[in-house]
């Protein structure tokens, strides 16, 4: 497969640029490594020797060093010699040729998108001896082969959306892979975005911000929140339909919407709802079935938040459910813990500490203020809850809606399976 590796808030390769002066070696300044055609008239390249902008009419030769920018309506094509790669640039779109060399096995090349849009395609893997390195504001990506597009906003915010291949993204010790069909936003200094489904930087963007939207019952009902779009997937809460505001995505049915729930993200069954974009959005991203949230996000799940408070001096807490998990620090007695989960024996919970914390500690140094049956369970596979193993679920069928909350008023719910969540 072909990979790319997004790596955000590196700050000696996200490096502030004046036109015309580069890190790079006089000696490879002086290659010709690229050309550049108009494709639409509004074309400027800035030689990195000369000190001003130059219009292009038609086409010219690029070398390393030299910026290009198109204006509210150029666009341009750069074709780098070494290899063919082609990088598209939009109208309003600035890049800079920071870096070329030539190695005795192949070349490194390195750009930076200033600003605007760029559609990055490559006719082929690069050769183990070769490195292509994007560089924006928020991020540097180093290239292996593949087609996705980067946009850079007036604050720095960039963003990256795959076509082909992976990116493998990180940044301060966050991790994620964004395959073909999703997209990814990181601030300039801030952290990475969730992944999530976008053909497009609009897809992007209402994935990540959410579009207006409203959903109304015919009755006074809460309504079933789940893990995933179908009734096979862990259901975590019930949520009040007057305060669902913001639509996040819809499943290939149609029927699930994925919304903000508890500082995570969940589901619902639109069967017996009415549920609409009630503000401008150009288009809700399409997730596809079987797609699982990080349980992890969660303040709490269940229909009622749990807190245990201890009754102890001095209470261990745990990375895992168990005496043989490493000590995760103390907290000394009456300490409140929300309870995020719990094991099915009853004999450990999940919880979340004063500080954000999410951890483990023993149910006899603990009193429990709400009904536990109430809490969910937390799914162990050989002593490790689910979500840290990262498991996916099967794909779920969509079948009639059910209760208690609210999926339906047709069948008496089936039984759940436990799932992964947490807090």
């Amino acid at each position: 497969m072909k990979h790319i590796r997004l790596v955000s808030g590196l700050v000696l390769l996200v490096t502030a640029l004046v036109p015309g002066v580069v890190s790079t070696p006089a000696a490879a300044q002086s290659e010709l490594v690229a050309a550049l055609e108009v494709l639409d008239a509004g074309v400027e390249v800035f030689p990195y020797d000369t000190g001003s902008w130059v219009p292009i009419n038609v086409e010219t030769l690029v070398r390393a060093g030299d910026s290009i920018r198109t204006g509210e309506t150029g666009r341009a094509r750069v074709t780098f010699f070494a290899d063919g790669t082609r990088v598209v640039l939009d109208p309003g779109t600035e890049i800079t040729i920071l870096e070329f060399e030539e190695t005795d096995d192949g070349f490194s090349l390195r750009i930076e998108v200033v600003a605007g849009i760029t559609e990055q395609q490559f006719r082929r893997l690069l050769d183990a001896g070769s490195s292509y390195e994007v560089v924006t504001p928020g991020a540097a990506m180093v290239v292996r082969g593949t087609d996705f597009s980067v946009r850079v906003e007036d604050d720095g915010r960039s963003s990256v959306i795959t076509a082909d291949g992976l990116v493998e993204a990180s940044d301060r010790g966050q991790a994620a892979e964004v395959p073909p069909g999703f997209g990814l936003r990181s601030e300039s200094g801030g952290p990475l975005s969730p992944v999530v489904p976008a053909r497009s930087f609009e897809e992007l963007d209402a994935a990540l911000d959410g579009c207006p939207g409203a959903v109304e019952t015919s009755a006074d009902v809460l309504v079933n929140v789940r893990l995933g779009p179908g009734l096979d997937f862990e259901r975590v809460g019930a949520i009040a339909p007057a305060s669902i505001d913001m639509l996040l995505g819809v499943d290939p049915s149609g029927e699930w919407y994925r919304i903000n729930f508890r500082g995570g993200f969940g589901w619902i069954y639109s069967a017996l709802l009415t549920v609409g974009v009630t503000g401008v959005c150009d288009e809700l991203p399409l997730y596809p079935e079987g797609y699982l949230e990080d349980s992890s996000l969660y303040n709490w799940i269940g229909d009622e938040e749990g807190i245990a408070t201890v009754v102890v001096e001095t209470a261990n807490l745990r990375t895992g459910p168990g005496l043989t998990y490493a000590l995760a620090g103390s907290v000394p007695g009456g300490t409140r813990l929300t309870i995020a989960g719990r094991t099915e024996d009853n004999e450990w919970f999940r919880v979340r500490t004063p500080d954000g914390e999410t951890t483990w500690i023993a149910a006899f140094l603990v009193n429990v203020s709400a009904d536990i049956d109430q809490v969910g369970v937390v799914p162990l596979e050989d002593g490790v809850p689910v979500d840290e193993v990262a498991d996916e679920a099967d794909p779920a069928d969509v079948e009639a809606p059910e209760d208690p909350a609210v999926d339906d008023e047709t069948e008496d719910e089936p039984e759940d399976e436990p799932g992964p969540f947490g807090a």
